[in-house]
């Protein structure tokens, strides 16, 4: 079983949570029929980032041999074969577009914003993230992708602020992850190529900008008088502090630590950034809903 749910990476499914974006911030996370739908984004999206994550080892099976902790991966560790593996990538693939044609017929939107992520990350796996900069930006647009997803399939408007600050906080956890891949580099020990478009000055530089760009963004959004108007509050900002504490603790992680190779880890992890990520969704609902 763990060697199943290993190679489905079913740990990377949190980055599918952010099809439920569009909901909270909507306003709509207590309406039940708006819930669901978002549930059901979230399963289809879950089948195709698999199928994608399954292919992606497949391809960087020698790479991830060489890397400390990538090796422990079913396909890189030999515990599953090439063949199985396609097999397998294939097989939740259709399922994932199968359901989704079934669930969100209604909504071709959302079903050509996961057509849209499952060639982009498609093109990443193969291509584009050897290309230094273009690999960080596909990856921030997948996840754009999956809140735009989230928006079709729940008849929700998605702000262009919410599609700015996805952007910039996406893009900014994955600079932050190549910090590691450039640590390697120097380090004499293989890493990706695009690592050697990089400097550790050069990502702290670019971090340090996103952060503030991803700031700004956040704090125009919540005092905006559409947030005012939609929520019937003006309290919105208060939330900040907990994206300024994020943002912090991921930047202590991955400048002082040298730690940030592993984002997601880190989210189930660092008791810091758990406590954030619930003290941000928390006090949003309270504001929004109490």
């Amino acid at each position: 079983m763990k060697i199943i749910l290993d190679l489905l990476r079913v740990r990377d499914w949190a980055k599918n949570l952010f099809v439920f974006l569009p909901i909270i911030f909507g306003g709509e996370l207590l309406v039940w029929p708006t819930l669901l739908m978002g549930i059901e984004v979230f399963a289809c999206f879950c089948l195709i980032s698999s199928s994608i994550y399954i292919l992606n080892d497949v391809h960087d099976r020698d790479y991830d041999r060489s890397h400390p902790r990538k090796r422990n991966r079913p396909i890189a560790a030999g515990l599953v074969n090439r063949s199985v593996a396609w097999g397998c990538s294939l097989t939740l693939g259709c399922a994932g577009f199968i359901t989704a044609l079934f669930l969100l017929r209604t909504t071709p939107g959302a079903i050509g914003a996961m057509f849209g992520y499952a060639v982009l990350n498609l093109a990443y796996t193969y291509f584009l993230k050897d290309i230094a900069i273009i690999d960080v930006i596909s990856i921030a647009t997948g996840f754009v992708l999956r809140v735009v997803a989230g928006g079709y399939a729940c008849g929700i408007w998605v702000s262009p602020w919410l599609i700015v600050m996805t952007f910039m906080l996406t893009l900014f956890i994955a600079v932050g992850k190549r910090r590691d891949d450039v640590i390697r580099n120097e380090e004499g020990s293989e890493s990706r190529k695009s690592a050697s478009g990089y400097s550790l000055e050069y990502i702290d530089m670019t971090m340090g900008i996103l952060s503030a760009c991803l700031l700004v963004a956040y704090l125009i959004y919540s005092l905006s008088p559409e947030v005012e108007a939609r929520f019937h509050s003006g309290s919105v900002y208060l939330t900040a502090i907990f994206v300024v504490a994020g943002i912090l603790r991921y930047m202590q992680v991955a400048i002082v630590k040298r730690s940030s190779g592993d984002p997601t880890r880190l989210f189930y992890r660092d008791p810091f950034i758990i406590c954030c990520c619930v003290l941000w969704l928390l006090s949003f609902i309270l504001i929004i809903y109490g």
